[in-house]
């Protein structure tokens, strides 16, 4: 509940009429603000976490109301009953469009082809076998129902036998076969089973305590610290295919990047409560998508501008000042995120739950969604073309009715912020409309996060900077291989086989990107998923 400010406590009767009216505007500013910011805290809190609204047909009339008037501030009558209508023709649409796509997806999907067969046959006593006319019945076939089970994890040793001879005159001359290297040389740990700790850490966010736990159970004592030593390992280890895969996204021309943080303990210098961050960088829309994590112990900018050094094209971002450094440069544009600005007028839509010029500014970015939802399968070029038809028009009707609004919207308030930050970024978020290759929002390195994110909230944080540094590593390998339709399991075995040299040329290095790389059978592809309908 918020506290009255009593302002009469600073005036007395000499106080000029002008300066407390003043007063109590301020007064009655801030009291509305803190109202606004704890209502947007209880909001997300307590309330819907998805921003998912109606889809809206592109439609090049949709912005005849951003001529009117700063009434706005109070109602969107003007455009209330048209846009309902609009909204109710597009809601039906979608609801058919659903409802078929739901009526094709009957049964469960067959279990693939792949995986050891055990037939149970069921058959008939003998004596059900006889007709109630006295003959004996033939078996005319059988009815096949599969179901998928499980065995539980199975533990074996490879003993690795290295037969030594001599020479029986000499007594001296002695020779032993060699053994195939591998990245981890000496390590008590497979390469398989290596891969199996990692994909459960990074990708299935077991923390290493419960993995030794489920080992423990298995019959199996491996201690957390072996485990993490494994990981520290890994992550050395395998660093060389990281950087080769920085060099990947540096040449793609088009990087999508973000950062959040990251608690890492142990740091010199730092609190261990103190935030870190791993930064994201992920290609545009390259046929052989990457992604690289990078653990820097501040949010500084210079980190990102030392990450793509010699990079040129375009860097799309979410608007933070830290990428400014690279984006200044003559080589490399600007994208912004139309998602950022959407969610900002979204969060005071969400909270008002009336008409105004939030809820307008959320039905007008669906429209520029609208349109890319239906010239996603376009060409770079047919894209350009209908961007500057359809978009182009939107936005600059957007932007004036914008800078029509800024005055009116209470200062330091949601609106204010969401407005400010729309026009402060209003270059970059219409640099789409000059290149067809980029997508309108930075969703994809927002996804990319997610993972990470998810990981965050089990293993809570990471031990020191080297693991973090491992764990960037890692999570590099086994997302980007997840991009590529690779089992990223099988992809870290197949690295771990390797013995990989930190000084290894290019051409080796490429051939073993995920893209490139021969996974073996038992690891099939993510996109090979066995799913039932159960509507």
């Amino acid at each position: 509940m918020t506290k009255d400010i009593d302002f009469m406590a600073h005036v007395d009767e000499t106080t000029p009429p002008e300066i407390m009216l003043k007063m109590l505007l301020a007064a009655q500013r801030d009291k509305l603000k803190t109202n606004e910011e704890i209502s947007y805290l209880k909001a997300n809190r307590f309330g819907k976490s998805s921003e998912k609204g109606s889809k809206i047909k592109p439609d090049n009339q949709v912005f005849d109301e951003a001529k009117a008037s700063p009434k706005d501030l109070l109602s969107d009558d003007v455009i209330v009953q048209d846009a309902g209508e609009k909204l109710e023709g597009s809601t039906i649409k979608i609801a058919l469009k659903e409802a078929t796509r739901l009526a094709g997806k009957k049964g469960r999907k067959p279990i693939p082809a792949q995986y050891f067969r055990e037939d149970v046959i069921h058959d008939l006593k003998e004596e059900e076998k006889m007709c109630t006319c006295g003959m004996h019945m033939k078996n005319i076939g059988e009815d096949v129902a599969e179901q998928l089970d499980v065995i539980p994890a199975k533990i074996y040793v490879k003993r690795h036998k290295r037969q030594k001879y001599a020479c029986k005159k000499c007594q001296e001359n002695v020779k032993i076969a060699p053994i195939q290297t591998q990245t981890i040389a000496k390590c008590m740990a497979a390469p398989g089973l290596l891969a199996h700790v990692a994909i459960m850490k990074f990708d299935d966010h077991l923390p290493l305590y419960r993995q030794s736990e489920i080992w423990g159970r298995l019959g199996v004592d491996i201690s957390r610290q072996t485990l993490s030593s494994w990981v520290l390992k890994m992550g050395s280890s395998l660093d060389v295919i990281a950087q080769h895969l920085q060099k990947h996204i540096i040449k793609s021309g088009y990087v999508k990047a973000d950062e959040t943080t990251a608690q890492v303990l142990k740091t010199p210098g730092k609190k261990n409560k103190s935030a870190s961050y791993i930064w994201t960088y992920l290609t545009g829309n390259a046929k052989q998508p990457a992604v690289v994590y990078d653990y820097q112990q501040t949010r500084h900018g210079q980190f990102a501008k030392d990450f793509l050094s010699g990079f040129t094209g375009v860097l799309q971002t979410d608007g933070y000042s830290g990428y400014h450094c690279i984006t200044k440069e003559k080589a490399v544009h600007a994208m912004g995120c139309w998602a950022h600005a959407r969610r900002k007028f979204y969060d005071v839509a969400h909270l008002t739950k009336t008409e105004g010029v939030a809820s307008k500014a959320v039905r007008i970015i669906g429209q520029l969604y609208g349109i890319e939802d239906e010239i996603k399968d376009l060409t770079s070029r047919e894209k350009h073309a209908i961007r500057q038809e359809n978009s182009k028009p939107i936005l600059e009707a957007f932007h004036e009715y914008l800078r029509e609004i800024k005055p009116y919207a209470q200062p330091k308030g949601m609106l204010d912020k969401a407005v400010a930050y729309t026009l402060n970024q209003w270059d970059s978020l219409i640099y789409y409309l000059r290149d067809g290759a980029v997508n309108i929002d930075n969703n994809a390195a927002e996804r990319q996060i997610r993972p990470f994110a998810i990981g965050r909230k089990n293993w809570l944080f990471m031990g020191s900077p080297d693991g973090a540094k491992a764990g960037a590593v890692l999570y590099s390998l086994i997302e980007t291989a997840k991009l590529n339709d690779v089992n990223p399991e099988g992809y870290l075995k197949f690295l771990l086989e390797h013995a990989i040299d930190p000084d290894a040329d290019e051409e080796l290095l490429e051939k073993l990107m995920p893209w490139n790389a021969k996974i073996p059978e038992d690891y099939p592809k993510p996109s090979h998923k066995i799913t039932e309908n159960t509507s």
